[in-house]
């Protein structure tokens, strides 16, 4: 006996004390990891080759993003290509060439690249449309923020005739990334990024409504299919 309690009573008080710190441990990495995934579920996750058609564009001062939308071309951020009358481009595959900048609004922020003689390898992203989306549906990202293929699972926040927000900051790299619909519809061009202080709005990805890019091509002599 010590202190009234019997040894064996003593044991079993010990065991359970053991056993309610494990469960509390357990508990708290369960608790632990759950706030992880969730973490996780709102960044940028890496993606490989067989990712969506879309490349990093390499500016004159800092690189970017650019979306296929036909066999030769590729749509992009103005402010990513500058004055540059030519810039290289690399796909997710890891190929890499140079395209002619057919041209660059910066009004607007788009701007059209031409690749050359067309490659079968190289499938557009088939155009979507905006109109029957409201707050809230489910959206991606796709572009090379740091300059890594990346994409991001978000949802629309706000939609008007010119501009579509979403949830999730963007990322320098981003500009002239594609934002696609659930269906892997390209529903808009991203836009710049708070960084650039250009149209900007912390916390936030910005991005240019495919109706808005169509026109504006259609502007420049570059009608969209």
């Amino acid at each position: 006996m010590r202190d009234g309690i019997h040894i064996e009573q003593q044991k079993s008080i010990v065991k359970f004390a053991r056993r309610a710190n494990r469960s509390q441990s357990v508990a708290a990495l369960c608790i632990l990891g759950a706030l992880v995934l969730v973490g996780v579920a709102f960044r940028w996750q890496r993606v490989g080759p067989a990712a969506p058609p879309v490349a990093m564009v390499q500016g004159a001062t800092a690189s970017g993003s650019g979306v296929l939308i036909s066999s030769t071309l590729l749509v992009t951020s103005a402010h990513v290509i500058g004055t540059q009358g030519a810039v290289q481009v690399t796909f997710a595959d890891n190929s890499a060439l140079t395209a002619q900048v057919v041209f660059a609004d910066s009004t607007s922020d788009v701007a059209v690249l031409q690749l050359g003689s067309p490659d079968s390898t190289l499938v557009p992203l088939p155009i979507g449309e905006t109109e029957g989306l409201d707050n809230g549906a489910r959206v991606t990202a796709v572009g090379y923020p740091g300059g890594r293929m990346s994409k991001l699972a978000t949802q629309l926040t706000s939609k008007t005739a010119t501009q579509l927000l979403t949830t999730g900051a963007a990322d320098p790299g981003i500009s002239g990334g594609a934002l696609l619909s659930d269906d892997e519809h390209l529903i808009g061009v991203i836009g710049a990024t708070r960084e650039l202080g250009w149209r900007s709005d912390p916390g936030h990805i910005w991005a240019i409504p495919m109706q808005v890019v169509r026109k504006v091509c259609r502007d420049h002599g570059v009608p969209l299919e």
